[in-house]
């Protein structure tokens, strides 16, 4: 598959990603995260359930759209970066992001560095779980994603209009004004 025709929308950086968001987003679609499913074929007999909510396999579509806490954040981001929320596979939701975050305006924006950092969020909350045996809740990862997206905001540079005046509120955040 030629990702970069299907997924163009995370193959066009720019100054308002986070890279660190922007990489891991980009090893979720392309489906090279180091999830857990992906080790049973050297351990069979071992058990990979996700240690989000201790239900599924860690896998891509379970981690991301099919785990109970997974998802809870999902709504909350989706909620706030005025995303349609369907609960579906990880394939069909990017497929469904990338048909409709083109464009430039400050939803679009807002959208697309939501996207980067829930992925971000959730994968690191999963190895933090993991590896170092640290559990936060769904309130404080979607507070630490919020509380670094809002600092991202404050460096976004734009016009003056509706939109802008509705994601400042909703953010609780002032972004840079051009100069016209």
């Amino acid at each position: 598959m030629d990702y970069q025709a299907y997924y163009g929308w995370v193959y066009q950086m720019s100054h308002h990603w986070v890279y660190q968001h922007t990489f891991i987003l980009w090893l979720a679609i392309k489906a090279k995260l180091c999830t857990q499913d992906k080790l049973a074929r050297w351990f069979p007999n071992k058990s990979y359930t996700c240690s989000l909510c201790g239900k599924g396999n860690d896998s891509h579509d379970h981690l991301f759209f099919n785990c109970d806490f997974a998802c809870e954040v999902w709504a909350k981001v989706c909620d706030i970066a005025k995303i349609e929320f369907q609960k579906t596979t990880w394939v069909v939701t990017v497929e469904n992001l990338s048909k409709k975050n083109n464009g430039r305006n400050i939803w679009a924006v807002i959208r697309k560095i939501s996207v980067a950092a829930a992925v971000y969020h959730i994968w690191k909350e999963r190895n933090n779980r993991l590896f170092n045996n640290c559990k936060r809740s769904t309130e404080e990862v979607f507070g630490a994603l919020c509380e670094e997206l809002r600092g991202k905001m404050t460096t976004i540079t734009v016009k003056q209009s509706a939109n802008v005046c509705e994601a400042e509120e909703l953010w609780n955040v002032k972004f840079q004004r051009k100069n016209v």
